[in-house]
């Protein structure tokens, strides 16, 4: 069911950081630094909520997150 809703999104607006977790651009408030290469994100939702990403996706992240147009986010 994921795969199926993940092929109907815009990659440019969601992006999968997890088996279970596709994320919407704008709800991205910050990332830091976690441990061991990881990092968390910081989700802007109405119950804002921090989740880790694995080391193998961090890169991906960052490049999507570099190619953004008026979204600035802040760096912990």
């Amino acid at each position: 069911m994921n795969n199926e809703l993940e092929k109907e999104l815009n990659p440019a607006q969601f992006l999968r950081i997890k088996r279970d977790y596709i994320v919407n651009r704008k709800a991205i408030a910050s990332y830091a630094h976690w441990e061991n290469g990881k990092y968390s994100i910081r989700l802007a939702t109405p119950q804002p909520q921090t989740i880790v990403v694995p080391r193998n996706r961090m890169q991906e992240l960052r490049e999507w997150l570099q190619h953004q147009d008026s979204h600035s986010l802040e760096t912990i």
